[in-house]
């Protein structure tokens, strides 16, 4: 069996609960309890190294708990290994995302690629945490 594999396997075997995981101190907005349970999915899924959804009624707050998410993944990076984060939502809500950005984790980069001034060229992003398009 692949290691990998064997891994996740005792890690299963050995899980009990979703651990409650800290916001980041820089996250500037105060998490509801049902929001905090989606943050400390999200921090599951990714220590189990799983894909997952998380989806609920609109103006729940999925948008502040995903910014949490990715300030601490940005947090526990190095600048050897600094993430760029990549959303895709409609056009809709685009700036939307944009402002809760800047309001909710104002210290990630975040870059709208959208519109006929976008960026041409990936070097253009080398300072963004956060590339936002539909």
């Amino acid at each position: 069996m692949h290691p990998l594999y064997y891994d996740k396997r005792q890690k299963l075997k050995s899980f009990t609960h979703i651990q409650k995981i800290p916001l980041p101190k820089n996250v500037s907005a105060t998490l509801r309890p049902y929001q905090t349970e989606g943050y400390n999915w999200f921090n599951f899924l990714n220590d189990f190294r799983w894909g997952g959804c998380l989806a609920d009624d609109m103006g729940l707050g999925k948008t502040v708990q995903t910014l949490a998410f990715l300030q601490k993944l940005k947090h526990a990076s190095t600048e050897l290994a600094k993430p760029l984060f990549l959303l895709v939502a409609p056009t809709s809500l685009l700036y939307n995302w944009q402002e809760e950005a800047k309001s909710f984790t104002p210290e990630l980069q975040v870059t709208l690629h959208a519109g006929s001034k976008r960026a041409k060229s990936i070097s253009e992003f080398a300072q963004t945490d956060l590339l936002i398009t539909s």
